[in-house]
């Protein structure tokens, strides 16, 4: 997102969660990037959120590597650093795709209802409200982006899943 000169950068990751190491690393690797393509400008803000989805590859090493006890870690650095080179592309991307934009914002009551979703621990918080940004062309109405905030625990397929997915974000999606 881009207003004037302040440019807001917003990463979203299917991933259990990323470590503000590796986030700084993609901060200074994607400075490195754009100072060698100064059309693009710079990005003032970057965030970067994980949707602590349980079924994705490890992110921060907690389930092991391969076995039940965890006493090596299940962290691929070599899939770590392509993720982090992804979101570069990403960002340049979307700063290569900027273009104007409106935006209008809604909180949807109950915008999760039928998705399956609940809180299976205690205290039982659950938040159904859905925030939702919606980035459109100005002239053609044509939607751009949309972007939710959906604040529940990503675990919502079995817990014996041997797939890579992206869990209830893709019934979402």
């Amino acid at each position: 997102l881009r207003r004037g000169t302040l440019t807001l950068g917003l990463v979203s990751l299917d991933i259990v969660g990323i470590f503000q190491t590796d986030i700084e690393l993609i901060r200074r690797d994607l400075s490195a990037a754009l100072e060698r393509r100064p059309a693009l400008g710079i990005v003032d803000h970057l965030l970067i959120a994980a949707t602590h989805n349980h079924e994705g590859p490890d992110s921060i090493g907690q389930y092991g590597a391969g076995s039940d006890l965890p006493i090596r870690s299940g962290r691929d650095l070599r899939w770590m650093a392509r993720l982090r080179a992804q979101v570069i592309r990403g960002v340049i991307e979307s700063l290569e795709a900027l273009r104007p934009a409106r935006a209008e914002s809604a909180i949807i009551q109950g915008g999760i209802e039928g998705l399956g979703m609940s809180d299976s621990r205690t205290p039982y918080i659950f938040d159904d409200n859905l925030p939702v940004l919606r980035l459109s062309d100005p002239r053609s109405g044509e939607v751009i982006a949309t972007l939710l905030s959906v604040a529940n625990h990503a675990e919502f397929l079995w817990s014996q899943n041997p797939y890579l997915s992206a869990d209830y974000f893709h019934f979402l999606r």
